[in-house]
């Protein structure tokens, strides 16, 4: 409750804890300038009055809450932070001398509850009593699990092969018998080497086999099998029409010479409707000019009729 300052002029103490603070009245729904008496005491801003009292604890202030009314040099507002948002309440002090003061006073107040202290002593020995209560299995399940794989183990030298493995169907393949020949006197002559057969020599599968290929007229004479001369010639000139549609066929633009093509495109289309424009406003021009003319010779003619009833217009006997 608030009790009466004995001489509320004479009383600095007293005026320097007077304020007025705004606040709506419920039952008129007008705000109105309630008196306060208040003070700063254990980082709290304590307001009473005879109605209600209200306490803005500093903690939960922020660090530019506090400023003074530009218009009223006596005025200043709080906004402190609440429960369901921030909330801004207006004081005015008896004088602009006793607003600064109170802006001072409130915002060394604020500063000293934001400063935080440093930890206690006894904090970094509990959580290095805690970290070393942890067990040790715990640890272990912490660290990355690592699996050790053994290297394969390879033979040093392959087992030779059997001489039976080796035989090639001369049936499907006639002219594979000399190859087969020659492979099983290597393979006799070193016994204790392994077979080991060069994947690039070995004959391609008859999906593999190329088709297209140049004709030798030596190689008849040799007496070595030549293909189908007509699909050696349908091979080599279907080549030679796909490299001609490669090196002489539509190139292909790239995506900025397409976007100037399309810019270049818009821009012709919009020149033309321009031409047109004007094209239609030259003659909408020539237009209303022979309307004006004709306007004109009726209005004459009117004029004429008018005077030729009223018996004013004479001839002119040229």
């Amino acid at each position: 409750m608030a009790t009466p300052c004995g001489g509320a002029a004479a009383d600095d103490a007293c005026m320097d804890r007077v304020l007025k603070r705004k606040v709506k009245n419920n039952r008129t729904n007008l705000f109105e300038w309630v008196k306060h008496r208040c003070h700063l005491a254990d980082g709290f801003f304590r307001c009473d009055s005879a109605t209600d009292a209200r306490i803005l604890p500093l903690q939960v202030m922020l660090a530019n809450i506090i400023s003074v009314q530009p218009k009223a040099a006596s005025r200043f507002s709080i906004t402190h932070a609440t429960s369901t948002g921030h909330e801004s309440d207006e004081f005015m002090a008896p004088t602009s001398q006793h607003c600064q003061r109170w802006v001072r006073q409130l915002q060394v107040a604020i500063t000293k509850s934001l400063e935080i202290g440093p930890p206690p002593a006894g904090s970094a020995a509990r959580h290095a009593a805690s970290s070393a209560s942890v067990p040790t299995s715990r640890r272990e399940c912490a660290a990355p699990h690592t699996t050790f794989m053994p290297p394969r183990a390879f033979p040093a030298v392959a087992p030779a092969p059997d001489l039976a493995s080796l035989k090639v169907d001369t049936s499907r393949h006639p002219d594979d018998t000399f190859f087969t020949s020659r492979q099983t006197a290597d393979t006799a002559r070193h016994p204790c080497l392994p077979f080991q057969q060069d994947e690039s020599k070995l004959p391609l599968p008859p999906a593999q086999i190329p088709t297209a290929w140049h004709h030798n007229p030596a190689e008849d004479v040799a007496g070595m099998p030549i293909s189908n001369p007509a699909a050696s010639k349908t091979s080599s000139s279907g080549h030679a029409s796909s490299t001609e549609d490669d090196g002489g066929g539509a190139r292909k633009y790239s995506a900025s010479e397409v976007e100037a093509e399309e810019q270049l495109g818009i821009l012709v289309r919009v020149e033309g409707a321009l031409k047109q424009l004007e094209t239609d406003n030259k003659r909408s021009l020539e237009r209303e000019t022979a309307l004006r003319h004709e306007l004109a010779n009726l209005q004459d003619s009117m004029q004429l009729l008018t005077l030729e009833k009223q018996g004013r217009y004479i001839p002119s006997t040229a």
